[in-house]
């Protein structure tokens, strides 16, 4: 996406997501006239990429390396992580070889820690709570809808869990059919494997994600709502009080998803000032 010949950029999708999502038209436009190369790839388990079962936060570095060189995108590069890409995001910080800086949009945090779930709203903490449990509440809930999408159209399904999210997400879904669109797109991409990528990244989310934040030295950039439902700003305040070099933006009456929406633009601006 954005201009093939630009600086690249490396997008990592949230949780559940897949190289399907993307800005909106704005965004797209942005990057552009920005010269900047959008570069999405699917974690394991979703899309049609392989599931790597007990992968943990820090194995995404190498899947990055690796896809960066197969398209000869390396090895200046920046990285911009949304919702549960943004501890995969500070991976590439961490253990990418040549990523310039990191922007965080509306991030996930330590779920390990149970001050983690202060604020999120209680049917997200029920499921990442329950992701090591084998059988539990989120790998039942991920069962279910393959199986559902199987039996019926894969977009309706979407649309049936989507309208179940969180209250601010479902507002800036009803109010921008361009962020709808993109969202149910993303989620049944996300499940043309089965979407158990879902629960390894929920699983490496609640467990060590082997790598420490002091290792991120590279400049980043933490953006984050303070309504946010699905990952509460004490999340990101963590993250960045223990990041060598970063600095935070807290909005003010922003959500998780308008969040995304109306950082993208300032988070490739802010990527391309630390080159």
């Amino acid at each position: 996406m954005g201009d093939r010949g630009g600086w690249p950029v490396l997008l990592v999708h949230g949780t559940p997501g897949s190289a399907k999502w993307r800005p909106g038209p704005a965004g797209l436009s942005h990057v552009h006239e920005r010269g900047v190369r959008l570069i999405t790839v699917s974690r394991p388990g979703y899309g049609v990429s392989d599931r790597l079962v007990g992968r943990t936060v820090a194995a995404w570095a190498g899947d990055a390396a690796e896809v960066l060189t197969a398209l000869g995108a390396g090895p200046d590069v920046g990285i911009v992580g949304v919702s549960g890409g943004g501890p995969h995001a500070l991976a590439c910080g961490a253990r990418l070889s040549g990523t310039r800086a990191v922007a965080v949009l509306a991030g996930a945090g330590d779920l390990a820690i149970e001050d983690a779930f202060v604020g999120m709203a209680d049917a997200s903490a029920e499921l990442w709570r329950s992701a090591l449990d084998p059988g539990g509440a989120l790998e039942t809930m991920i069962g279910r809808i393959a199986s559902a999408m199987t039996r019926r159209r894969p977009a309706e399904v979407a649309e049936a869990v989507l309208a179940g999210f969180p209250a601010s997400a479902v507002a800036v879904m009803e109010r921008d059919p361009e962020v709808r669109r993109v969202m149910v797109d993303d989620f049944v991409e996300a499940f043309a494997g089965g979407g158990w990528g879902w629960l390894d990244d929920a699983r490496a989310f609640r467990s060590p994600w082997e790598f420490d934040l002091a290792e991120v030295a590279v400049p980043v950039w933490l953006a984050h709502g303070i309504d946010d439902e699905f990952a509460p700003v004490h999340q990101a305040q963590r993250l960045a009080a223990e990041l060598p070099n970063a600095v935070m933006s807290n909005r003010s009456d922003v959500g998780h998803m308008d969040l995304i929406a109306d950082a993208f633009n300032e988070a490739i601006d802010w990527l391309i000032a630390q080159r």
